[in-house]
Protein backbone atom coordinates (compact mmCIF):
# COMPACT_ATOMS: atom_id res chain seq x y z
CA UNK A 1 0.00 0.00 0.00
CA UNK A 2 3.01 2.18 0.84
CA UNK A 3 3.98 1.94 -2.66
CA UNK A 4 0.87 2.30 -4.00
CA UNK A 5 0.29 5.40 -3.03
CA UNK A 6 3.85 7.12 -3.64
CA UNK A 7 3.15 5.69 -7.64
CA UNK A 8 -0.19 7.19 -7.34
CA UNK A 9 1.49 10.39 -6.54
CA UNK A 10 4.02 10.71 -9.06
CA UNK A 11 1.84 9.14 -11.79
CA UNK A 12 0.52 12.53 -11.15
CA UNK A 13 2.87 14.45 -11.92
CA UNK A 14 3.76 12.10 -15.26
CA UNK A 15 0.71 12.44 -16.67
CA UNK A 16 -0.80 16.33 -16.08
CA UNK A 17 -0.51 16.95 -19.72
CA UNK A 18 1.87 20.24 -19.01
CA UNK A 19 5.82 20.05 -19.43
CA UNK A 20 7.47 19.50 -15.81
CA UNK A 21 10.90 20.14 -15.32
CA UNK A 22 12.85 19.15 -12.58
CA UNK A 23 15.84 21.78 -11.80
CA UNK A 24 18.22 19.07 -9.55
CA UNK A 25 20.90 21.31 -8.07
CA UNK A 26 22.07 18.29 -5.45
CA UNK A 27 21.60 14.83 -4.72
CA UNK A 28 18.53 13.49 -5.94
CA UNK A 29 18.42 9.68 -4.23
CA UNK A 30 15.44 7.06 -3.91
CA UNK A 31 12.49 8.79 -4.14
CA UNK A 32 13.75 12.33 -4.90
CA UNK A 33 14.84 10.67 -8.03
CA UNK A 34 11.90 8.92 -8.67
CA UNK A 35 10.07 11.68 -8.99
CA UNK A 36 12.70 13.66 -11.13
CA UNK A 37 12.05 10.57 -13.25
CA UNK A 38 8.21 10.84 -13.22
CA UNK A 39 8.47 14.86 -14.64
CA UNK A 40 8.48 15.50 -17.99
CA UNK A 41 12.39 16.70 -18.74
CA UNK A 42 15.56 16.63 -16.14
CA UNK A 43 18.11 19.34 -15.83
CA UNK A 44 20.84 19.59 -13.80
CA UNK A 45 23.96 22.06 -12.07
CA UNK A 46 27.13 21.00 -13.90
CA UNK A 47 29.91 19.55 -12.40
CA UNK A 48 28.20 17.60 -9.68
CA UNK A 49 30.01 14.40 -8.18
CA UNK A 50 27.32 12.65 -7.12
CA UNK A 51 23.51 13.54 -8.79
CA UNK A 52 21.14 10.65 -8.35
CA UNK A 53 20.57 7.37 -7.54
CA UNK A 54 18.06 4.30 -6.08
CA UNK A 55 20.18 3.67 -2.97
CA UNK A 56 17.40 1.20 -1.65
CA UNK A 57 19.65 -2.13 -1.98
CA UNK A 58 22.19 -0.85 0.44
CA UNK A 59 19.05 -0.83 3.43
CA UNK A 60 17.55 -4.33 2.13
CA UNK A 61 15.03 -2.89 -0.18
CA UNK A 62 13.88 -2.16 -3.63
CA UNK A 63 12.92 0.99 -5.18
CA UNK A 64 8.90 1.31 -4.41
CA UNK A 65 7.94 4.51 -6.41
CA UNK A 66 8.59 3.45 -9.62
CA UNK A 67 12.68 3.48 -9.73
CA UNK A 68 12.87 0.10 -11.22
CA UNK A 69 10.83 0.52 -13.78
CA UNK A 70 11.09 4.25 -15.13
CA UNK A 71 14.78 4.16 -14.87
CA UNK A 72 15.60 0.90 -17.44
CA UNK A 73 12.88 3.06 -20.00
CA UNK A 74 14.59 6.29 -19.86
CA UNK A 75 18.31 4.79 -20.07
CA UNK A 76 17.41 1.41 -21.36
CA UNK A 77 18.32 -1.70 -19.35
CA UNK A 78 22.07 -2.11 -19.77
CA UNK A 79 22.51 1.27 -18.22
CA UNK A 80 19.89 0.90 -15.54
CA UNK A 81 21.00 -2.35 -14.57
CA UNK A 82 23.95 -1.44 -12.65
CA UNK A 83 22.74 1.36 -11.15
CA UNK A 84 19.64 -0.30 -9.46
CA UNK A 85 21.33 -3.35 -8.50
CA UNK A 86 24.40 -1.76 -6.58
CA UNK A 87 23.02 1.55 -4.93
CA UNK A 88 25.35 3.21 -6.97
CA UNK A 89 25.22 7.02 -7.68
CA UNK A 90 25.76 8.80 -10.75
CA UNK A 91 27.57 12.02 -11.26
CA UNK A 92 25.90 14.76 -13.56
CA UNK A 93 28.27 14.45 -16.41
CA UNK A 94 27.22 10.49 -16.53
CA UNK A 95 23.55 11.61 -16.28
CA UNK A 96 23.40 13.34 -19.44
CA UNK A 97 25.98 10.68 -20.93
CA UNK A 98 23.31 7.91 -20.24
CA UNK A 99 20.06 10.48 -20.74
CA UNK A 100 18.61 10.73 -17.14
CA UNK A 101 19.32 14.09 -17.90
CA UNK A 102 19.03 16.91 -20.65
CA UNK A 103 21.40 19.22 -19.72
CA UNK A 104 24.10 20.14 -17.22
CA UNK A 105 23.96 24.22 -16.60
CA UNK A 106 26.10 26.80 -14.95
CA UNK A 107 24.34 29.45 -12.81
CA UNK A 108 20.64 29.47 -11.60
CA UNK A 109 19.21 25.81 -12.29
CA UNK A 110 16.03 27.29 -11.48
CA UNK A 111 15.90 29.70 -14.35
CA UNK A 112 17.47 27.37 -16.21
CA UNK A 113 14.41 24.99 -15.93
CA UNK A 114 12.26 27.77 -17.14
CA UNK A 115 13.89 28.09 -20.31
CA UNK A 116 14.09 24.70 -20.87
CA UNK A 117 10.46 24.33 -20.13
CA UNK A 118 9.87 27.27 -22.76
CA UNK A 119 11.67 25.62 -25.26
CA UNK A 120 9.42 22.30 -24.45
CA UNK A 121 6.68 25.01 -25.70
CA UNK A 122 7.51 26.09 -28.44
CA UNK A 123 9.15 23.06 -29.96
CA UNK A 124 13.16 23.82 -29.99
CA UNK A 125 13.12 21.23 -27.63
CA UNK A 126 12.29 17.82 -27.34
CA UNK A 127 12.17 15.10 -25.55
CA UNK A 128 11.38 11.37 -26.20
CA UNK A 129 8.36 10.62 -23.86
CA UNK A 130 8.76 7.59 -21.55
CA UNK A 131 7.98 4.10 -22.95
CA UNK A 132 4.97 2.77 -21.99
CA UNK A 133 5.06 -0.16 -23.71
CA UNK A 134 7.17 -3.78 -22.96
CA UNK A 135 10.99 -2.74 -23.32
CA UNK A 136 13.74 -5.27 -24.76
CA UNK A 137 16.06 -7.09 -22.42
CA UNK A 138 19.39 -6.93 -23.95
CA UNK A 139 20.59 -10.70 -24.73
CA UNK A 140 23.51 -9.98 -22.12
CA UNK A 141 23.64 -7.22 -19.11
CA UNK A 142 26.85 -6.15 -17.33
CA UNK A 143 28.04 -7.97 -15.20
CA UNK A 144 27.60 -6.59 -11.66
CA UNK A 145 29.43 -6.93 -8.52
CA UNK A 146 27.06 -6.11 -5.99
CA UNK A 147 29.71 -6.72 -3.04
CA UNK A 148 28.47 -6.66 0.50
CA UNK A 149 24.86 -6.18 -0.28
CA UNK A 150 21.85 -9.02 0.53
CA UNK A 151 21.49 -11.35 -2.20
CA UNK A 152 17.75 -11.98 -1.51
CA UNK A 153 17.40 -8.15 -1.95
CA UNK A 154 19.39 -8.91 -5.45
CA UNK A 155 17.09 -11.36 -6.56
CA UNK A 156 14.45 -9.55 -5.61
CA UNK A 157 15.57 -6.29 -7.50
CA UNK A 158 16.54 -8.51 -10.55
CA UNK A 159 12.74 -9.82 -11.04
CA UNK A 160 11.20 -6.59 -10.87
CA UNK A 161 13.87 -5.09 -13.39
CA UNK A 162 13.52 -8.04 -16.03
CA UNK A 163 9.59 -8.90 -15.29
CA UNK A 164 8.91 -5.45 -15.52
CA UNK A 165 10.19 -4.69 -18.41
CA UNK A 166 7.99 -7.52 -20.32
CA UNK A 167 5.04 -5.29 -19.25
CA UNK A 168 3.63 -1.70 -20.13
CA UNK A 169 4.72 0.73 -17.67
CA UNK A 170 1.49 0.71 -15.37
CA UNK A 171 1.74 -3.16 -15.11
CA UNK A 172 5.56 -2.90 -14.40
CA UNK A 173 4.40 -0.25 -11.59
CA UNK A 174 2.09 -2.93 -10.07
CA UNK A 175 4.73 -5.36 -10.03
CA UNK A 176 7.62 -3.23 -8.55
CA UNK A 177 4.60 -2.49 -5.80
CA UNK A 178 4.66 -6.42 -4.98
CA UNK A 179 8.13 -7.35 -5.46
CA UNK A 180 8.39 -4.34 -2.94
CA UNK A 181 6.14 -5.92 -0.75
CA UNK A 182 8.08 -9.55 -0.66
CA UNK A 183 11.18 -6.81 0.52
CA UNK A 184 9.32 -6.15 3.98
CA UNK A 185 8.90 -10.14 4.60
CA UNK A 186 12.71 -10.48 4.52
CA UNK A 187 15.13 -10.43 7.08
CA UNK A 188 17.44 -8.30 5.64
CA UNK A 189 15.33 -5.92 5.38
CA UNK A 190 15.44 -5.54 9.06
CA UNK A 191 18.57 -5.64 9.44
CA UNK A 192 19.32 -3.12 6.53
CA UNK A 193 17.07 -0.82 8.01
CA UNK A 194 18.66 -1.00 11.83
CA UNK A 195 21.87 -0.31 10.22
CA UNK A 196 20.85 2.61 8.69
CA UNK A 197 19.14 4.02 11.68
CA UNK A 198 22.01 3.40 14.00
CA UNK A 199 25.15 4.42 12.01
CA UNK A 200 23.63 5.81 8.81
CA UNK A 201 24.91 5.15 5.49
CA UNK A 202 28.93 5.30 7.17
CA UNK A 203 28.90 1.92 8.10
CA UNK A 204 27.71 -1.47 5.89
CA UNK A 205 25.08 -3.28 6.89
CA UNK A 206 25.72 -6.95 7.70
CA UNK A 207 23.28 -8.89 5.43
CA UNK A 208 22.57 -12.70 5.93
CA UNK A 209 20.79 -12.99 2.71
CA UNK A 210 17.59 -14.11 3.92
Amino acid sequence: ALSLRGQETLNLIENLGKPVICAMNGLAFGGGNEMAMACTARIAKKGLKVLAGQPEPKLGIIPGYGGSQRLPRIVGLSNAWPILRTGNPVSSEEALKIGLIQEEVEGDVKEAGITFAKKLISGEAKVPPIKREPIEIPKSLPDVDIGHLSRKTDEIMKEAILEGAKMTLEEGLKHEAKTFGKCLRTKDMRIGMENFMKFGPKRNAEFSHA
